[in-house]
């Protein structure tokens, strides 16, 4: 099974428009039973390595 940041940056690759937390949750949980922390644990560390950014505008995420 995949980590879940690897879930986390494929959902957000694979759309063409930016996702907030909560979409991305909605859509990991198809694949993965996981709770919403995990989801910003794995928003966080991608951000922490520049694969994502926040857009303060809508509070979604977007590639780098």
């Amino acid at each position: 099974m995949k980590h879940n940041d690897d879930l986390v940056l494929d959902i957000i690759k694979n759309n063409s428009k930016s996702l907030t937390a909560y979409e991305i949750l909605n859509k990991v949980q198809r694949v993965k039973k996981i709770q919403p922390m995990s989801v910003y644990r794995s928003l966080k560390n991608l951000q922490t390595q520049g694969k994502i950014h926040k857009s303060n505008q809508n509070k979604s995420f977007l590639l780098c």
